[in-house]
Order: C-alpha cells, then sequence, then structure tokens
C-alpha cells in the first residue's frame, strides 16, 4: 500500500484533535512528553536522513502535545465569576439582545436571559447572574458546555434596564435593510443566512431541520465562500489589490456575525487561499487549508472539538473534498448539452450525500433522526442559497444608503427566500430514520467505516478491502450489548410537572405523563419529552399512562401521540370538564390510538413486565388528584418500582402498594402525601422527586425528613436533571 504525500498541516492537525480529546478525558500534556522522548533516537539514527513516516509521526506527536496543553489550560483557567453566581448587581455595557459585553463592575461577556430582553446599545442594568443550564434530558442541549466553549461562564437575568446610550449600531441598520420589503418568514430567513440572526425563524426551524436543510440557516463556509467567490468575479484587477479588499470584507463580515466554528474554519481557509494567490504560489490545496484551521482553531479554542458547528462543519468539508476528484472526472466525462446537465444533477447530489456521510452518527445523536432524503432537497437549495446570500448581503449594504433600492433588490430575494421555505416545508414530510444517542462505540464504528470508504475512493485501499472493514464495523456494532440491559426507569426533567419512561429488555417502553405548563405555552411533548425518547433510542411506546388531566401531567402527551406509534392510552375516570382531558381523547381518535380506562387490582401484562394498578378505584371520588392512576411495577414476577401520580395521604392508606425498591415520590414531595405509613409499606432503598423551581414549598422538608428516616436515598430532578436508575429487585 503506497501512501500518498501528505503535507506537514494534515498530521499536525490529526495530532492536535487526537491530543485535545484525550486531555479532555483526563490524558495530560505529560503523557505526550513521554511519548516524544525516544523520537529523536529514531530520527536521526547515526547520519541517515529521517525515514519520511517518522518525520509525520514526530508532526503528530508535537500537534498533540500542543493540543494537550492548551486543553488542559483552558480547564485549569479560574472563574471569576463563580463568587458572584446567584447575586444581583448593577452592570454596564453592550448588548445586542443576545450577549451583554460587560465593562463594569467587571470586564466579561454574559449570556442574556431571557433572550431579546436588552436592546441593542450601551445599557446599565439590574440583574442576577446565574450559573447556564447543562444538559438536563437525554437529547438535551448542553447550553452550559456551549457558552463555556465560547469564554461565557454565567448568564444574566434581566431585572430592570436603563438604556444609557440607545443608537442604532450597524448590525441594527444592516438588519433593517435586510428586511426591507420582505414578509415576515422570508425576512427571517435572509436575515439567518446573511447576518446569522436566527431569533425569529419559529417553525422554520423544525421544516430545514426535517428536510436535511438545516445548515443553510447557520452562517458557514458556504456563505462566506460565495460572497468571497462574488467579491472576486466583481473586483478583479491585480492580486494584491484584490487580496486586500476580500480579505478586509471577510474580518469585517465575521467581526459583524460572530465567531462560530464554521465561521472560523471558512475565513481562515479564505485567508490562507488569498494569501497564496497574492503571493503568487499558486493555489493552495484545500485539504492543507482545512488541516490548517483545525490547528489554529483547536489552539484558539480547543473546547470546540465537542461543539457541534465544529464537528458538522468540518465532517461535511472533509466529505466534499474527499468526493470532489471522482465526482469532477464524472461531470468532465459528460459529452453533449443534456448529458451534461443530467451528470451536474446527479453530481449535485453525490456532493451533497458525501457531505452527510462523515456526520451522519453525529446528525443521529443529536437530532434523534436522520433526514432519509435529504441529498434530495439540497441539490435544488444549495444553489438558490448561493444567489440568495450574495443578493442578501448587497441588500443590507445598499439599504444601509436607500431604503428603496433595497426593496428591489429584495423583490427577488423574497422569490428566492420563499422558494426555498416551500422546499423546506415540502421535503420536511418525506421519511426519516430515528435514532439514539450515539456513544463513543457508535461513533467510532461509523467512523471507521467512513476512513475505509474514504481511502477506497482516494485509491490508497482496494475497494474490497474497504468494504471488508465496513462489514467488520457493522459486525462489532450488531454484537455491542445494548447500553440498559436491564429494565429501569427514567424521570425526565420537565421542570415542575411529571414524566416517567419505563424501559424494559427488548425494546417494551411505557411512559406515564409528558409534563406540560399552566403558565406559558411551552410544549414539553415537543421539546423535552419526544426528543428524549428519540435519543434512548425509543420509536414506538407500548404503553402511555396519562394519571390525570392536569396540565403538569398530561400536557405533552398530545404531542406525544402524534409524534410516534403508540400502541395504548391509559387513562383512569373521566375528566370531560376539562379541556385538556377532551383535547387528548381527540388526539388519540385522530390518531387511532385505543383508550383503556384502568381501575385499582387490574393488571397490564407487557411480555415480562407488569403494571398492577393501585388507583383509581371504581367510584370517582371528585378530587383530580385522588383519581390519578398509580401503578406498582413488576418485573419477571418481582415488584420493582411505585408510581403513585399525585395521590394524598388520605388514598395512600387504601393503595396497598406491594414491595418494591424504587419509589416515586407522590406530588412532587407535597407535604400532604408521602406519609409513614406509605413509606413503610413500599419499604423502597431509591426515591426519585420529579420537582422543579416552585413556590409550593416541594419538596417538603418533613417529606425528605420520613424518607431519610426510613432509609431512602433521594434523587430529585431539579438537582440532578433526569434521573436513571436501574430496576432489578433489592439490589
Amino acid at each position: 500500500m503506497k501512501l500518498p504525500y501528505i503535507p506537514w498541516p494534515v498530521p499536525a492537525a490529526t495530532g492536535c484533535v487526537v491530543g485535545t480529546a484525550l486531555a479532555a478525558a483526563g490524558v495530560g500534556p505529560a503523557w505526550w512528553l513521554l511519548l516524544l522522548l525516544p523520537v529523536p533516537l529514531l530520527v536521526w539514527r547515526g547520519r541517515a536522513p529521517p525515514d519520511p513516516l517518522v518525520l509525520l509521526g514526530l508532526i503528530a506527536l508535537a500537534g498533540g502535545l500542543a493540543g494537550a496543553a492548551r486543553m488542559q489550560h483552558w480547564q485549569d483557567r479560574p472563574d471569576p465569576l463563580a463568587p458572584l453566581i446567584g447575586r444581583e448587581l448593577e452592570l454596564s455595557g453592550h448588548g445586542d439582545g443576545r450577549w451583554l459585553h460587560v465593562t463594569e463592575p467587571f470586564r466579561a461577556t454574559l449570556a442574556v436571559s431571557p433572550a431579546g430582553s436588552l436592546p441593542s446599545g450601551s445599557v446599565t442594568l439590574t440583574g442576577e447572574l446565574i450559573e447556564p443550564a447543562g444538559k438536563r434530558n437525554p437529547g438535551g442541549f448542553d447550553y452550559r458546555a456551549f457558552l463555556a466553549a465560547r469564554g461565557v461562564r454565567a448568564q444574566v437575568l434581566v431585572r430592570d434596564v436603563t438604556v444609557t446610550g440607545p443608537r442604532a449600531g450597524l448590525r441594527d441598520r444592516l438588519r433593517a435593510s435586510v428586511r426591507t420589503g420582505l414578509g415576515e418568514r422570508e425576512a427571517a430567513l435572509v436575515e439567518a443566512m446573511t447576518l446569522g440572526v436566527r431569533d425569529e425563524l419559529g417553525d422554520l426551524r423544525d421544516s430545514f431541520g426535517a428536510s436535511g436543510m438545516a445548515h443553510l440557516l447557520a452562517l458557514s463556509g458556504l456563505h462566506l465562500g460565495v460572497l468571497v467567490v462574488a467579491l472576486q468575479r466583481v473586483l478583479g484587477g491585480r492580486r494584491g489589490y484584490r487580496t486586500l479588499v476580500i480579505s478586509g470584507v471577510v474580518f469585517g463580515y465575521v467581526a459583524l456575525t460572530g465567531v462560530t466554528p464554521s465561521m472560523l474554519r471558512a475565513a481562515i481557509m479564505a485567508f490562507v487561499l488569498l494569501l497564496g494567490d497574492a503571493a503568487g504560489t499558486g493555489r493552495v490545496r484545500a485539504p492543507v487549508t482545512m488541516a490548517l484551521a483545525v490547528l489554529i482553531t483547536l489552539l484558539l479554542y480547543p473546547a470546540w472539538l465537542f461543539d457541534l458547528g465544529f464537528q458538522l462543519s468540518y465532517g461535511a468539508v472533509i466529505g466534499i473534498l474527499v468526493a470532489a476528484g471522482p465526482v469532477g472526472a464524472f461531470v468532465r466525462a459528460a459529452q453533449g448539452v443534456p448529458d451534461r446537465v443530467i451528470r451536474l444533477t446527479v453530481a449535485a447530489g453525490l456532493t451533497s450525500l458525501a457531505a452527510q456521510l462523515p456526520t451522519m452518527s453525529v446528525v443521529a445523536s443529536a437530532f434523534g433522526q436522520v433526514p432519509a432524503f435529504a441529498a434530495i432537497p439540497n441539490i435544488v437549495a444549495v444553489p438558490l442559497a448561493g444567489l440568495l446570500v450574495p443578493l442578501g448581503n448587497l441588500a443590507g449594504l445598499i439599504g444601509l444608503v436607500s431604503g428603496p433600492a433595497a426593496a428591489v433588490i429584495n423583490t427577488v430575494n423574497g422569490l428566492l427566500a420563499g422558494a426555498l421555505i416551500r422546499l423546506a416545508e415540502t421535503t420536511a414530510t418525506l421519511p426519516s430514520v430515528p435514532w439514539g444517542e450515539v456513544g463513543a462505540a457508535g461513533h467510532t464504528y461509523w467512523l471507521v467505516g467512513c476512513l475505509a470508504a474514504c481511502l477506497a475512493v482516494l485509491r490508497v485501499l482496494r475497494p474490497w478491502r474497504a468494504l471488508l472493514v465496513a462489514l467488520a464495523a457493522l459486525l462489532a456494532a450488531g454484537v455491542t450489548p445494548p447500553p440498559h440491559p436491564a429494565p429501569e426507569l427514567v424521570a425526565l426533567d420537565v421542570g415542575q410537572g411529571d414524566s416517567f419512561v419505563l424501559r424494559f429488555p427488548g425494546g417494551t417502553t411505557v411512559l406515564v405523563d409528558a409534563g406540560g405548563s399552566v403558565w406559558s405555552d411551552f410544549d414539553t411533548g415537543a421539546r423535552i419529552v419526544v426528543p428524549a425518547l428519540r435519543a434512548m433510542g425509543v420509536g414506538s411506546l407500548d404503553l402511555v399512562i396519562a394519571t390525570h388531566a392536569d396540565a403538569d401531567h398530561a400536557g405533552g402527551l398530545i404531542n406525544v401521540l402524534e409524534s410516534m406509534p403508540v400502541q395504548a392510552l391509559a387513562i383512569g375516570h373521566d375528566e370531560p370538564e376539562r379541556e385538556l382531558f377532551v383535547d387528548l381523547l381527540q388526539a388519540a381518535d385522530r390518531v387511532e390510538v385505543p383508550v383503556l380506562r384502568v381501575r385499582r387490582g387490574e393488571e397490564l401484562r407487557l411480555g415480562d413486565a407488569t403494571l398492577l394498578v393501585l388507583n383509581p378505584g371504581q367510584i370517582p371520588s371528585g378530587v383530580s388528584n385522588d383519581d390519578s392512576v398509580a401503578v406498582a411495577v413488576g418485573w419477571r414476577g418481582e415488584y420493582v418500582a411505585v408510581l403513585p401520580a399525585e395521590v394524598s395521604a388520605a388514598v395512600e392508606a387504601r393503595l396497598y402498594p406491594p414491595p418494591a425498591g424504587v419509589l416515586v415520590v407522590p406530588h412532587h414531595g407535597s407535604r400532604f402525601s408521602s406519609s409513614d405509613g406509605f413509606l413503610r409499606a413500599v419499604a423502597g432503598h431509591t426515591a426519585v422527586i420529579s420537582v422543579g423551581r416552585n413556590n409550593f414549598g416541594h419538596p417538603h422538608e418533613d417529606v425528605l425528613h420520613r424518607l431519610a428516616d426510613r432509609g431512602y436515598s433521594v434523587h430529585t430532578t431539579l438537582e440532578r436533571g433526569a434521573v436513571r436508575l436501574p430496576l432489578c429487585g433489592r439490589c
């Protein structure tokens, strides 16, 4: 096997990636120094010239040492804001609605909460510094890690704002120009694709995500590349003048839109190519510029290695670069106009597919599904975006001088944006492959398969050998044991509400409630429960239990019924006077889910699992909480958990629960539940309380004391986020 020529930035960047990852896992730079010690002996054997492979290894080790040292330094940085968390302060600085760049009484960048609560310009405000939320649920977004990767350590919860210097900045004026004469949805799309402002996209996010066109909403190399090419065509002329102007535009564009992984990658690659062009050294190879971008980015922001934007951006570029040669040869072989059109269309589809393949495991893990036909809409979407981006920027710039002139350009932009929106909404209905969160082993298997395919395309590895490697990775993935070999209970963090997932070996899954909010229209089913189920690899539910029609329990169930296959819905007594109950039954009827009305003493069998109904009784009490559905969970003849919903202490005395290891504390830890007799009857060892920030005093101190007296280990969703507990009897 003959290795191709490999420029030094490639092994340096590869080593930096590995070193950064190992340092994040606890393998610091000291280990890399030990690896470097024997290298001189290998390189300078007598007076013989060093072996090229040894030199590449030395460069990779040096890159690894640099990456590990930088990551170690990043992790060990002191947090000057830590002592201020929870304090209410008066802050002065400059805000743009999303970020507050504080100048007094300290200098730092804070994330604004709620987003949009600050006007643009200089402000003085009173606010509380709060710690950003981490990943609270499976499939959830780790906002704390997202901010930390960008050097932001805290959020400011805005209480009161005094605008000390109200003025419209350049960014605000550009936003107004970009939106001139456009409809609301078209304006939101153009604004996202030109300035990176995505606050007003609304349901367009979901449509573009489901269609596989979400990458168009994030400023990336596509947007900057289109802008650079357009400027090159317009300017022409001498290289030095053109390079200076375009470099200034690139720098200004990145400064204006904000530094993100994809924008920094595109800017570095553009600068390297422009410098090569100005120096007359010829076109710098794209793999070299990308490797330099990786190296520079990780040395500046090492935590970006674990950022979704970084992974998607570089993965897509790698796929495109690998496919570029064969796809280009395929197009050049065209004979005549019809053949050329056909080949260009096929090439666009292949390029789109090549961009998606390296990142497919990342997409599956992050979004819980993979659009099966994403390559199809992108054949049309990418060229449309290639027109819309420069025209949108042109409208923004011209609008600074003349609003009517910007409106004329936006006539075309409105047509292009409308076409993209219709394309996204149409193709969003195409099938997607549901998936769960992918672990390190899963990403490794997929990477091995993609690497084998890459080496085959580059003719480094024979196709049949690449196929064997891919099949071996597939076999390894098939024999890897599932991450939940034993039954488990997952208490999802839905704030002040309940949502529990019961999972059993063999794929049997039961959902008990889906949270909800009484005070807002935030749909916990769509935003928390369904993504969490998909992240856990749940593609269908054998049973959904609506304990009762309170919004904090059943509010998210309608979306669950409409989003995935459900075999049956179990309820207690009818509550026809409650709108949510009526809406829930109507939703079940629409999606043809049978409704079971359960009563005390009934058993529901689901394979080796059993649900013993403890409540409600035959006659309704008239109190919704006391009529809620309570169950004891059995597994292979032994009861392992009790879920009593929101029954009061008076009803607890009539439940007669069987002994079980895990107890879901009733009514979020209310003092009117969890009587001592009930806790003694369950006689468990672990208790979980589903609770959020509230004014009800949940969980009450008396309840916590009674649980402690009975020897329960207590876990709350408020403190831990989602709580995952094995259900294994008395273990």
